[in-house]
């Protein structure tokens, strides 16, 4: 499904996951996060109802992990 703006809901979910990621570090300022990435999410799964493709869950990884890297 695509919107006038040509968005899926998987890019819904990575803009949700970035606005979501940033402001829990920047509220808790965390020394260590656990990524733990599984599989509920992607397309096909019986059991989950995002339907994301592999580069949409890329994506969330990668916005994750970008801000978990420490700026000295």
């Amino acid at each position: 499904m695509m919107t006038r703006l040509n968005l899926t809901p998987g890019d819904f979910y990575m803009l949700d996951c970035q606005q979501i990621i940033q402001k829990v570090m920047d509220v808790y300022r965390p020394g260590a996060v656990v990524l733990q990435c599984g599989a509920d999410s992607l397309t096909g799964d019986r059991l989950g109802c995002f339907n994301l493709s592999l580069k949409g869950t890329r994506a969330c990884v990668a916005i994750a992990v970008s801000r978990m890297i420490l700026k000295c």
